[in-house]
């Protein structure tokens, strides 16, 4: 199924930003098999969250219950509840479970419960768009990985859509973080960032007529990782 949804580069290719040198790579492919005994993929994030929740739905065993948002959590000796909201806090129900397990992103809910330090803003944005793969210039049609190195600033670029897209993230400074994922950004904004970049990547940033647009945050290491 990974076969199929996402792509093998046959390796990392690493570029000066500004004149397009080759500067360093990683060989991938068969190599990456060898050395960790499984391919290594690129993959768009919904692909994957797709063929998780196929993969979910095909065990009898699991109940997905779909558009509650955790609200709170309670633990006693002998469980742990969550409390969940659904119907925009038109409906409230608790969930028991002798283990809750938290994969709930950067923003957890479940992880403050362990340690309520909040997110520190890293002060770089990254721009995100998806290219079809035929407008992407000659030079950069290939099947590997594109990393580009600049001062302050980086781009990268992979195949996605089981290769007939591009999938192109450019990181950039900025001033002040905004809490909102994926916020449309003006691409003559991005384009100002990188006038001065090697001909071939000023090309492929010139294709995408929209950019989405993530503050790019992290959080301290946590206090603890699980409580009993």
């Amino acid at each position: 199924a990974l076969r199929r949804a996402g792509s093998e580069p046959p390796g990392v290719v690493v570029r000066a930003l500004d004149s397009g040198r080759k500067i360093g790579g990683v060989t991938l492919g068969a190599a990456a098999r060898d050395a960790f005994g499984a391919p290594y993929y690129v993959i768009h994030r919904a692909d994957l969250q797709t063929l998780l929740l196929d993969a979910v739905r095909s065990r009898p065993g699991i109940r997905l219950m779909m558009g509650r948002e955790v609200t709170g959590l309670t633990e006693t000796e002998d469980c742990v509840t969550l409390a969940l909201e659904s119907g925009n806090g038109a409906r409230s129900e608790n969930l028991s479970a002798d283990l809750v397990v938290g994969a709930d992103g950067l923003r957890s809910r479940i992880r403050v419960h362990l340690d309520p330090r909040g997110l520190s803003q890293a002060g770089m944005a990254a721009w995100r768009a998806i290219v079809p793969r035929e407008a992407v210039p000659e030079a950069l049609a290939g099947e590997a990985t594109g990393l580009w190195l600049g001062r302050g600033r980086h781009v990268v670029h992979y195949p996605i859509h089981a290769g007939r897209d591009l999938n192109v993230v450019a990181v950039v400074p900025e001033r002040q973080g905004d809490e909102d994922w994926g916020r449309l950004g003006e691409p003559a904004v991005l384009r100002a960032q990188f006038r001065d970049c090697a001909p071939d990547l000023a090309e492929l940033l010139t294709v995408p007529d929209s950019w989405l647009v993530w503050s790019l945050a992290d959080r301290p290491v946590a206090l603890s990782l699980y409580k009993k």
